[in-house]
């Protein structure tokens, strides 16, 4: 789904509300600041907003990836 168009079938009819995203790493694990530096970069280069763009997202954009203890949803 993430080369083109979803499963025949199927068709994407945007998002309903911003999502809260976020992927847990064990305290003190080193990829978790390498993974939130790989973000950053996505967002840096340009490469966030353009595939947000291309699916039709861009509400849901970011503007840095945060390491936290702690997560809100509302």
């Amino acid at each position: 789904m993430l080369r083109g168009e979803p499963a025949e079938g199927l068709r994407y009819l945007n998002e309903f509300k911003r999502l809260v995203e976020g992927l847990a790493f064990k305290k003190g694990t080193p990829s978790a600041p390498a993974f939130q530096a790989a973000v950053n970069r996505l967002k840096e280069d340009g490469a966030h907003d353009r595939i947000l763009k291309k699916r039709g997202t861009t509400e849901s954009a970011i503007e840095t990836s945060d390491l936290s203890a702690r997560a809100e949803v509302t």
